[in-house]
């Protein structure tokens, strides 16, 4: 009888222990979750922070300017035709791009690239039209 009483008694401690452990787990666990969900509270934030300055660039909130030795450039996000894009530039002092090196269409590419144009089917203007004479392109600004 004693030797069954003191198996009951280590089974009793044994049950203890794992109870003792599973609550340790449990309380790991719940502070694991309450980690996860404010790390992806903020990685929600940086997201809608990330879709916020993309919005404004489509929204032509925000200019982008590309310095090259042979001067400056805009990028304007908002969709406009090649008069409207043409008369925005005079308004800024500008004129729509002339490219005249492989490191301008570079700039212009890689930039266009980089603001995500691509994937939004936007599209730039360039200074060169056939308005006078149709088939005989020519720049507007040189």
């Amino acid at each position: 009888v004693d030797s069954l009483v003191q198996t009951v008694n280590s089974v009793a401690q044994t049950v203890d222990s794992l109870a003792q452990t599973v609550n340790t787990v449990k309380e790991q666990v719940d502070q694991v979750q309450l980690l996860s969900e404010n790390q992806t509270k903020d990685f929600k934030v940086e997201v809608d922070k990330l879709v916020k300055m993309l919005e404004k660039v489509i929204e032509n909130k925000a200019t982008i300017w590309r310095p090259l030795k042979t001067g400056t450039y805009a990028f304007l996000g908002e969709p406009r035709t090649w008069y409207e894009a043409k008369e925005k530039c005079k308004e800024i002092g500008r004129y729509l791009v002339e490219i005249n090196s492989q490191e301008e269409q570079g700039l212009v590419v890689r930039t266009s690239q980089a603001l995500g144009w691509d994937e939004l089917k936007l599209h730039f203007w360039l200074g060169l039209n056939d308005i006078e004479k149709e088939g005989t392109w020519i720049w507007d600004h040189s």
